[in-house]
């Protein structure tokens, strides 16, 4: 059984939850559930799907501690959303706060996109004592990147550009 993209978003919310608490049967659980011991079938497929975003996304999918953002990728390919690539400067002191109102605001007033993970845009994170970071998101059809109000959330000091993947 393949999970829709939200439904995969909230388990991997609740994952981390788990993982906080050191819940292992829990963790163990959770990731059955989200299908992240697949069978070679279901590997070559996902790989298949994958293929279709530009090799740096692909290769960062790739490292095994990214199995949750590849599933997400994978589903939120299947179901038409596109995947876009943020550049963006963050204060590191509120990129939890940043990360719970980009959550928030892709949930209003209904679900339409999710974040399928971050990472540092640079060798070195940190320039001017901002955060370099990418931010992959998935955008469900018919919906538009600009319809979130990035420059106007807790710990952006700079929107640097947008690029689409797929």
């Amino acid at each position: 059984m393949s999970l829709e993209f939200y439904d995969l978003l909230e388990l991997r919310e609740r994952w981390h939850e788990l993982h906080r608490l050191g819940d292992t049967k829990g963790l163990a659980k959770a990731e059955e559930l989200a299908g992240l011991r697949q069978s070679e079938l279901d590997r070559k497929s996902q790989t298949e799907r994958l293929n279709r975003l530009p090799s740096r996304m692909r290769e960062s999918l790739e490292v095994p501690e990214r199995e949750w953002e590849a599933k997400l990728a994978h589903a939120a390919l299947n179901e038409g959303f596109q995947i876009v690539r943020l550049l963006l400067s963050l204060d590191p002191a509120f990129v939890q706060v940043f990360r719970d109102q980009v959550i928030e605001n892709l949930d209003q007033p209904e679900p339409w996109g999710g974040i399928l993970y971050f990472e540092s845009a640079t060798e070195t994170a940190l320039k001017d004592g901002q955060w370099q970071a990418h931010l992959y998101l998935a955008i469900a059809p018919g919906r538009q990147l600009d319809e979130l109000p990035l420059q106007s959330l807790t710990g952006v000091t700079q929107v640097q550009g947008s690029e689409r993947m797929a």
